[in-house]
């Protein structure tokens, strides 16, 4: 893998990382380094189980999903557009993730996705407005990275103190005619607090 890219989300699979670029597609590498995360479960329901990444002193990076469907075969969905919905959890620098939602609207013939994400971490509770004029689909995904038209703010004690200025993810759906979805995204704000979440939900229209 490239040491200098970003990569906006990772799967492990036994010895081997499984890394999603933007830019790059898909690379595969060994695992290395002196801290490892393993999976912490906290929930799981009918569909998904999912969790924290945790490290041996128990410091949270980040979350996890797993569904118990298929992935949806794309050429296949029997509707244009969908307007999914459903809850974050992940980390936001050192604090969890709380009370975290998602709604998003795709256009899949346009391949574009509007929708509002919210969520608080420790003081600060984070809105981002998520507007995105093109989305890549691949046969594992579909990416989607900060549009020109999103935006992000952080409010702390009801004043906004801060901005987004990145925000990156990928998501899957799930099921025979993509019932549900489910995937991660990253986010940071001016100051450099940095959002390492996942998220998973329905289709509600």
């Amino acid at each position: 893998m490239d040491d200098d890219a970003y990569y906006s989300s990772m799967f492990y699979e036994d010895d081997e990382v499984i890394a999603i670029n933007l830019d790059l597609g898909i690379a595969v590498g060994e695992k290395t380094g002196t801290k490892t995360f393993t999976k912490s479960e906290i929930g799981e329901d009918d569909y998904f189980s999912w969790g924290y990444w945790e490290s041996e002193d128990e410091i949270r990076d980040g979350a996890w999903i797993s569904s118990k469907e298929n992935l949806t075969d794309l050429e296949n969905l029997n509707f244009a557009k969908a307007k999914y919905r459903g809850d974050v959890f992940g980390t936001a620098g050192n604090e969890n993730i709380e009370n975290g939602n998602i709604e998003l609207d795709i256009d899949f013939e346009q391949d574009s996705l509007t929708g509002d994400i919210e969520f608080e971490a420790g003081k600060d509770k984070w809105s981002i407005e998520v507007e995105i004029s093109w989305m890549s689909w691949s046969y594992i995904d579909a990416q989607f990275h900060l549009g020109s038209a999103s935006s992000g703010e952080v409010e702390r004690d009801g004043e906004v103190v801060d901005y987004l200025s990145d925000f990156k993810g990928n998501f899957n759906l799930y099921g025979e005619n993509g019932e549900r979805f489910g995937g991660g995204f990253t986010a940071e704000d001016t100051s450099g607090t940095f959002v390492n979440a996942a998220f998973k939900g329905e289709k509600v229209e």
